[in-house]
């Protein structure tokens, strides 16, 4: 339930409360496929977020961006 709160927080642009229900998740025991929307959810999140993309925001989520990609494919 919380990740779904967490995407609606996110699709009404309310980052803040979006982070807070990704971190509730964070403590749950979640399957595979759920683990893998939860870091979807964040990372639309953290991109969103943010007024300015610039390298070292891209630094800091090259992995989830690479494990996104190859899990897509």
């Amino acid at each position: 339930m919380q990740l779904a709160t967490a995407y609606c927080a996110y699709i009404q642009r309310d980052y803040k409360k979006a982070n807070a229900y990704l971190d509730q998740l964070k403590a749950m025991k979640l399957n595979t496929r759920l683990q893998d929307q939860m870091m979807l959810t964040n990372l639309l999140v953290q991109i969103s977020s943010q007024e300015k993309i610039d390298a070292a925001f891209e630094e800091k989520n090259s992995a989830i961006t690479k494990m996104v990609v190859q899990q897509s494919r």
